[in-house]
C-alpha cells in the first residue's frame, strides 16, 4: 500500500515516471472488467508475483505466476477482500498451459497480449470474477523491497525447509519471532516442499507474512519511498496510473484494519 504513496510527490514526479507504470504493453479488455453498474463501488485487481525460472528461455514474455491474489477494493463498503489463489489449481486441458494444466503457467502460455490477460480472462471465466486492473511483480523486485524497507519482523508459526538445486535439505528456517530480509522472507513465502500440502500450506505460511508485512508498512514513513522506488521500477508492470495510484491509495487510507480480510480457494492436494 505504501507505494500508492508516490501520487502524492508532485506532477512533477508524475510528468517523469508515469511511463514507466503503464503495464509495459497495453490494459486489460473492457468485457472482462467490472460490470458497468457497479463501477464507482468496487475495483478489482489481479496481483501476481512473477518467478522466472533459471534456465526456462522466455524470450520477452511473462514468467510463471508463483503467487496470484485477487484483490477487491469495495468502496461502498469500505472494505479489502483479497483472494489467494493457489498456483497449482487444475484448469482443464482446453487452456493452454504447456501441458501443466495448471493456473500459473495461464499467463505465460497463452496467445492474448499484455500476457497477463490470458489469466485475467480465465479468472473471469472460470471463477466470475472480473478484473479491472492488474499487477505483477518480478519475484527478484519481492526481495530487493524488503531489503529496502529494513526488513520485517515476523512470527513463523513452524519450522520451513529449504534446499539445494540438487534437492537436498541445505538448511531448516526455524519458527518464532525473528525479522527477516529478502531472501529469507522468499524463502518463508515460496517454500512448498516438504509440506504434506503443498501448496496449500505454502498459502497459510502466506498470510503470516502479509500481516507482518502490513505491520511494518503502516509505520514506514512516507518520505522513506524513494528506497523502495528503484525496486518498484525495474521489476513491477502495472496497467495503474500515478494518477489511479493516488485516487486509490486516498480510499484504501480510510479503510480500517478489521475491514481487511484474506481468503483462499477452497480445495485439496492430488498427487
Amino acid at each position: 500500500m505504501v507505494l500508492f504513496c508516490v501520487g502524492a510527490v508532485g506532477t512533477a514526479v508524475y510528468a517523469m515516471f508515469n511511463s514507466a507504470f503503464t503495464g509495459g504493453g497495453g490494459t486489460l479488455p473492457n468485457e472482462i472488467n467490472t460490470p458497468a453498474e457497479l463501477k464507482g463501488d468496487v475495483v478489482n485487481f489481479l496481483v501476481c508475483g512473477i518467478d522466472f525460472e533459471e534456465g526456462r528461455d522466455y524470450g520477452k514474455s511473462l514468467g510463471m505466476t508463483d503467487v496470484i491474489m485477487y484483490v477487491t477494493l469495495d468502496i461502498k463498503a469500505n472494505k479489502i477482500s483479497i483472494l489467494q489463489i493457489p498456483r497449482d489449481t487444475y484448469v482443464g486441458t482446453q487452456v493452454a498451459t504447456g501441458g501443466t494444466t495448471k493456473i500459473n503457467a495461464v499467463a505465460y502460455r497463452g496467445s492474448e497480449e499484455p500476457k497477463i490477460t490470458n489469466l485475467a480472462r480465465l479468472i473471469k471465466d472460470q471463477f466470475d470474477l472480473p478484473v479491472d486492473y492488474y499487477i505483477t511483480i518480478d519475484m527478484d523486485a519481492f526481495k530487493a523491497v524488503i531489503n529496502a524497507i529494513g526488513g520485517i519482523e515476523m512470527n513463523i508459526p513452524w519450522d520451513v525447509p529449504y534446499y539445494n538445486e540438487d534437492g537436498s535439505l541445505a538448511g531448516t528456517i526455524p519458527a518464532g519471532l525473528q525479522k527477516i530480509d529478502g531472501a529469507t522472507a522468499e524463502v518463508v513465502v515460496r517454500s512448498r516442499k516438504g509440506y504434506a500440502q503443498g501448496d496449500i500450506k505454502r498459502l497459510d505460511m502466506q498470510r503470516y507474512f502479509y500481516a507482518a508485512v502490513f505491520q511494518k508498512l503502516v509505520s514506514f514513513p512516507v518520505t522513506d519511498v524513494i528506497k523502495v522506488l528503484p525496486a518498484y521500477m525495474q521489476y513491477v508492470q502495472t496497467d495503474l496510473s500515478l494518477a489511479k495510484m493516488g485516487s486509490v491509495l486516498g480510499k484504501v487510507m480510510k479503510i480500517p484494519v478489521e475491514n481487511i480480510t484474506m481468503y483462499k480457494v477452497p480445495g485439496e492436494s492430488l498427487t
